[in-house]
């Protein structure tokens, strides 16, 4: 009986702690979009950083494929093309891990943008046909 409780309360602990991270990583990510909507990319990116370091202690892949496709986003909003593909090979990793259906098809578009600046229009449209869904 002495277990099963015990057991009991590291469950609701454990659910606590889960349900708390997960809190403090979408108010956190929140935060950062409200960042970039206002043009501030260099605090956007500093949350992320503190987002993406949350989720990668908790396991959370939805959490890392929503923080990579916001990387790649910021990356392409500053010409960055490099990290852009960076954050684009890491997003396709996590949604795919997490079966995002929305962030692949984002991930796509992401893609097909980066791939027409890059004058690579064939590999462009590839990308952007397979993004069914355009959110």
């Amino acid at each position: 009986m002495k277990h099963n409780l015990l057991a009991i309360i590291f469950v609701i602990t454990f659910a606590s702690i889960t349900t708390a991270q997960k809190s403090v990583m979408d108010s956190l990510y929140s935060l950062a979009y409200d960042k970039t909507s206002e043009g501030n990319v260099p605090d956007a990116t500093a949350l992320l950083v503190r987002v993406e370091k949350l989720a990668e202690a908790a396991k959370d892949t939805a959490m890392l494929c929503r923080v990579q496709l916001f990387y790649s986003k910021l990356a392409l909003i500053s010409e960055n093309d490099q990290a852009a593909e960076k954050g684009i090979a890491l997003a396709q990793k996590f949604c795919h891990a997490c079966e995002n259906i929305d962030g692949l098809s984002r991930l796509y578009v992401q893609k097909g943008v980066l791939e027409i600046k890059q004058n690579k229009h064939d590999e462009a449209m590839e990308s952007l046909k397979k993004a069914p869904i355009i959110t």
